[in-house]
This record gives structure tokens, sequence and C-alpha cells, in this order.
């Protein structure tokens, strides 16, 4: 082991007191730079993701079941609600009634399209007057302060459908809906009805922000005139982790003729294009490490070149094909450790970082650009952002740290390491002393 341990540090370090040598500081920096970027693009992306799964998770119901017969209404929708409850106890936070349909909205001259929604709502138990919103509604922008909607002809609307249109609360809109049963005579009788506008929400999806009303659902039954029905049933989970047990135990419970779908179902392509993406990343970012390996590759070669006389020296003194091939291998290999632990160190805390990071850079961008154009040359600075809000919809830098998929990664990144370095070595170990001699007197 001592001699192993003289060997490695005595061809690992540099001249003098260096702690590595040049070879070894190439190896270093390439599979540190590596497994920073590797860190801080898996972060940001997992962020991204994390941001449009909440704002889904939290606006959408987990699940929501309908039914095939008829004219697609669940007449009995409070017992299936109950019967839903009591099968599956606390795997649900909340089931409840739906009323989902396109519709067209009226404000003076201006007519657009949007998607009503209709939910239950709890009644306020210290005023009958209006319903209580839920804990996990999405964020109120107008009035920030609204926990409530009156009951009656009331909506609350989206944040930005309410910036398109020029809205504001106490604002009047009319809606106009598809109402009762088609006929081939008048085909589709239109309902329209008047609405105040109580509140303004903000999910932290563009696509709902910008096309969906929330109503009642009293208040939507009577735009609809569907009675005492609802089209869907919508279910809450207290844990997402559960939802393909409760999808399995709702085949189960409900007949033939209603039909579950997930909220994995209903955003099939979002959710595999944001996992393709993630993966696609991931290998990009892997390739530079690969690269990195090549300079571990290449540096292992350098040391083992420069360092022929010696093997020889070693090989004439009794040293096997095997210790030789343990020696460089290891010095390559600890390149690579070493590198590893420092990149996946430097790479959380430049996450943890990275939106001090961004904005510091904007300041500079912005202050550089606004002297440059008031003092140098006649002309107009843009305002730089490099993370648009208006594009990206986050007023924050989404980073989000996995510790489980880093782990893996980085145990692969020592292991090619180790691998990268077994090239040169092997080589290294099938030198013969009189080959050596004999080329180093040439």
């Amino acid at each position: 082991m001592h001699f192993y341990i003289f060997l490695i540090k005595r061809y690992l370090g540099g001249r003098g007191n260096k702690i590595f040598s040049s070879n070894a500081w190439l190896s270093f920096i390439g599979v540190f730079i590596g497994c920073s970027l590797l860190v801080v693009v898996l972060s940001v992306f997992n962020g991204f993701q994390q941001q449009i799964r909440e704002s889904i998770f939290k606006f959408d119901p987990h699940i929501i079941i309908e039914t095939r017969k008829g004219p697609g209404k669940i007449d009995d929708w409070k017992d299936w609600r109950s019967t839903i409850k009591a099968n599956l106890g606390d795997l649900v936070s909340n089931v409840s009634g739906m009323i989902q349909s396109p519709a067209l909205i009226r404000k003076d001259d201006q007519i657009d399209q949007v998607l009503i929604r209709g939910v239950e709502y709890a009644e306020d138990i210290t005023n009958k007057t209006r319903y209580v919103l839920p804990n996990d509604f999405p964020k109120n922008v107008e009035p920030t302060n609204l926990k409530g909607v009156p009951k009656g002809d009331y909506c609350l609307v989206g944040k930005e459908l309410g910036t398109l249109l020029d809205l504001h609360v106490g604002d009047y809109i009319q809606l106009i809906v598809p109402k009762g049963q088609f006929t081939t005579r008048v085909g589709v009788e239109p309902g329209m009805k008047s609405y105040t506008i109580s509140g303004f929400f903000a999910s932290g999806n563009y696509q709902y922000d910008s096309r969906v009303i929330l109503l009642s659902l009293p208040t939507a039954q009577g735009l609809f005139g569907t009675g005492d029905t609802v089209q869907q049933l919508a279910v809450k989970l207290t844990k997402f982790s559960d939802l393909k047990k409760v999808m399995l135990e709702l085949y189960k419970i409900l007949p033939y003729d209603f039909s579950p779908r997930s909220i994995e179902q209903e955003h099939r392509n979002l959710f595999s294009a944001l996992k393709w993406e993630k993966i696609i990343m991931t290998v990009i970012v892997f390739l530079f490490i690969i690269a990195a390996l090549v300079g571990i590759i290449v540096s292992t070669s350098n040391v083992i070149r420069s360092k022929r006389k010696d093997i020889g020296i070693l090989k004439a003194l009794g040293a096997s094909d095997q210790e030789i091939l343990i020696v460089f291998t290891m010095i390559g290999f600890l390149s690579g450790l070493v590198g590893t632990i420092f990149g996946v160190a430097f790479g959380i805390f430049l996450s943890m970082r990275l939106e001090w990071l961004i904005g510091t850079l904007e300041k500079i961008a912005n202050t550089l650009g606004s002297f440059y154009c008031e003092h140098v040359s006649a002309c107009y600075w843009v305002k730089v952002e490099l993370m648009p809000r208006d594009v990206y919809y986050f007023d924050h830098m989404p980073v989000s740290i996995d510790a489980s998929l880093l782990h893996p990664l980085a145990v692969l990144a020592i292991f090619l390491a180790g691998m990268a370095a077994l090239i040169p070595a092997w080589a290294a170990g099938k030198l013969q002393p009189a080959e050596i001699i004999r080329s180093s007197d040439t």
C-alpha cells in the first residue's frame, strides 16, 4: 500500500510543493466544469418542470370523471361523490362536481372565446352570502386580500384575460354559452347572462390565466340550464404520488359507463415534451464530461510518456504489470474523483445563487449599455432581460436540485474517469524494460 501511495503522490503532484501537476490540473478542470454545468442545467430544468406542474396541479383536478351515457350529465353526482370519498378515504382531499364548457365573453364591443369552469365552493359559515375559496386556490391578484366570492351572478377572471380586455373589479361582462339540448329544428339555443367581476386570479399558467372564467357551481348550473346536475366529478388527491393507485381503485368502484381521466392523460403531450427536453439536455451536457474524460486519457498518456524511464526501472526492480496498471489508473481516477466532487458542490452553490447571478449580469449589462448610449453614441438603449417574465411567465428563476438524480450521475462520472485512465495505464503495464531502454537510447 505504501508503494502505491508513494508513486501516486509522486506522479500526481507537480514540481516542488505543488499539489497537482499541469496534466492533473487539465483532467481536474475538464471534469469540474462538466459536472458544474450538469448540475446547473438539471436544476434549472427541474425547476421549470416543477413550476409548470404546480401551476397545473393546483388549478386542474387531478382526476376527472365523466359519463358516456345520455347527454353527458351526471344526475346522481352527489351520491357518487359520497361513494368515492367513502371508498378512497384519506387518498383524496376533495371530490366535487364541476361544469366546464367553452363560451364567448362580451365586454362592450369586444368579443372573445373563453372557457367557463363552474366549481364547488364551501359556504362561508360566518357570512351566508358568500363562498370561501379553498386553500390551494391560485394566487389572487386583485383584490389582494380576496378570501371568498359573493353568491349570485359573480365571477373570477384570469389575470391575463383581464389585461387583454381591459377588465376591472366591478365591471359587468356577458357570457354566451350553448344551453339546453340539440334539436334538428333550432340546433342549440344560446344562453346569455351578465356577471360582475369580483376578482382576478393568477395560476402561473398563461393558458389558464388568459382564457378561464370561474363561476360557482350553482351559478354555472343556472347559466347552462342543467338543473342540479354536473358534467364532471373533480377529484383532488392528498398526495399526487398516489395517482396510479387511485385510478385503479376508481376503475373498481365506478360502473362501465363512467370514464375517469388523470391529469397526466389530459396533459400527456406537455409532460412528454418536458421529459424528453430534460433527457436531451442531460445527454448533451454529459457529452461535455465525456470530452473531459478524453482529457484524462491525454493527461495520463503524457504522464506515462514522461515517466517511461521510471516505469522501466520499476519493471526491472520487479514491479508487475498489474501494479503499474493500478498506479496510473488511480492517477486518472483521483483527478476525476476530485473534479466530480468539487464540480457537483460548485454546481449546487451556483444553482442556489443563479437568480442573484442573472440579476447582477442584467444590472451590469444595462448600466454599461445606458452609459454607452448616453455618453458615447446617441442611441436608445433597450433594457436587457435575460429571463423575460412576459415570455417565461415566472416571477423568479425556478431552480430545483434533485439529489436522487445527481448522485448516480456523479458516480457514473467517477467510474468513467477511472475507465478513461485505464486505457493508457493498460498500455503502460505492457511496456518492457528492454523496449524502454532501446527507445530512450535512440
